[in-house]
């Protein structure tokens, strides 16, 4: 992660959220790259993300150990919030990223009391979780409900690099809730459909355009 100090075309985007007459001193811009992390589930979170750009993927770890992708998030949303308005010190969800993330970070233990005053940044946070709880039902739907071809390819569109999907293969079980061998299988048909190529560098995106509509509902 690469922290540098807020330039003038940031505080426009502060103003947005009624914070622009707050002293940006001990703010910074943050970007991070693929594969970091910007939230870790159970670990210290004392600051709020406004993202500038950037795609990035959330999940759930249970007690159990399994892990469980909830949703993707790209940019202009703000992470963070839930622990926010839960007065919650620690991660409740992990965020890691799948592009070159930028984001504006904003510590709680310095701003929280201008954040919670500002009307404008209070109403974007509702809209922010409204939205994130919407989309969160329809993915849990989805992962219920649709195949595992379906959240597959929506996985694959979503997360590759440069047309190459190279994700460790037991983690993208655990993520989809599925079995290794399942997923093999999957990945196996995909390819036979001429949809995915199997190389030495990962699996080669073919036919993106089937890819996605393969993943359309997702």
């Amino acid at each position: 992660m690469k922290r540098e100090a807020l330039r003038s075309e940031h505080i426009p985007v502060l103003q947005r959220y009624g914070l622009g007459g707050v002293d940006p001193d001990h703010m910074s811009l943050c970007t991070y790259q693929r594969g970091e992390f910007i939230l870790r589930q159970g670990y210290p979170s004392p600051c709020v993300y406004i993202i500038l750009t950037g795609e990035m993927k959330v999940f759930l770890t249970m007690p159990s150990g399994r892990t469980l992708l909830i949703c993707y998030y790209s940019s202009a949303v703000i992470l963070g919030e839930v622990e926010l308005a839960m007065d919650r010190g620690v991660a409740a969800s992990s965020v890691q990223a799948i592009t070159e993330v930028s984001c504006i970070r904003i510590p709680r233990e310095r701003y929280q009391s201008e954040m919670e005053n500002s009307i404008p940044f209070l109403n974007a946070i509702g809209a922010e979780l409204a939205q994130k709880l919407f989309y969160s039902n329809r993915n849990s739907a989805a992962t219920i409900l649709q195949s595992l071809e379906g959240r597959l390819c929506a996985y694959i569109a979503n997360t590759n690099s440069k047309g190459y999907f190279r994700e460790t293969l037991t983690e993208v079980a655990e993520i989809l809730g599925t079995s290794y061998r399942h997923l093999l299988r999957t990945l196996e048909s995909l390819c036979r459909r001429g949809v995915l190529k199997k190389t030495l560098q990962g699996y080669l995106i073919e036919d993106m355009a089937e890819l996605k509509r393969r993943s359309e509902d997702i």
